[in-house]
């Protein structure tokens, strides 16, 4: 079955946990036929 949401591509993003901007400036960026995939790295000495 393919992918109806992520046909062209699909894009990780890794970022520290403090970083709270990148998902949303990814998602604006996001061209039609690509989805972002997020996950937050744990950041214990700030």
């Amino acid at each position: 079955m393919p992918d109806a949401l992520g046909w062209h591509c699909k894009f990780a993003v890794v970022a520290p946990s403090t970083n709270t901007v990148v998902q949303p400036e990814f998602d604006k960026m996001r061209p039609p036929g690509v989805t972002n995939h997020f996950d937050r790295i744990a950041v214990s000495n700030m």
